[in-house]
């Protein structure tokens, strides 16, 4: 009797997968079931199998090779790639850089200019309040000589005020005494 276990676990740990191990298996079962085999039978069937076995090392050895070149590529490809994010950065980095002094110039630019309107501006209130204090003395001048003609035509009417009530008072002075000296002759 054929032990398919046995036969499938020493054709895997000769290197045989196990859907190879399972096939080689499958077919040697298949032969011991068709009829009692050979020894020639058997030598022609390990010799079958040394042939898939030397197929499967063959498409193992071609796949290492594959998997060799396909890993050369992909490192290929990835040095290719780290030089270009190097690259990639460094101009980055440079586009960072001339945007900053950009913005470093456009700040110094805004800074002068601000700079020269508060120059302007100051420059401008300052004659703006040389302008109102010019106004400002020439109209307390100009009150200052209506206070001085006031107080000048004040005096002038104190004066004509003083002059006439002196005048009235020695008139009435005048009168009186015309009145009592009237009186004294009416007198016996």
């Amino acid at each position: 009797m054929f032990d398919t276990y046995a036969a499938a676990k020493a054709l895997r740990d000769a290197g045989f997968d196990e859907p190879q191990a399972e096939a080689a298996v499958a077919m040697v079962r298949d032969a011991v079931s068709e009829g009692a085999a050979t020894k020639e039978d058997a030598t022609r069937l390990e010799g079958k199998i040394d042939t898939g076995i030397a197929g499967v090392k063959a498409g193992i050895a071609r796949l290492e090779g594959k998997i060799e070149s396909d890993i050369a590529e992909v490192k290929a490809d990835i040095g290719r790639l780290e030089g270009k994010i190097e690259s990639d950065v460094a101009r980055l980095e440079s586009k960072i850089e001339s945007d900053i002094a950009e913005v470093k110039a456009d700040i110094g630019r805004l800074e002068g200019k601000i700079e020269s309107d508060i120059g302007r501006l100051e420059g401008k209130i300052e004659s703006d309040i040389g302008r109102l204090e010019g106004k400002i003395e020439s109209d307390i001048g100009r009150l200052e000589g209506k206070i001085d003609t006031g107080r000048a035509e004040t005096k002038a009417d104190i004066t004509r005020l003083e002059t006439r009530l002196t005048v009235r008072m020695y008139g009435g002075l005048v009168a009186m005494a015309a009145v009592l000296l009237a009186l004294i002759k009416l007198l016996p």
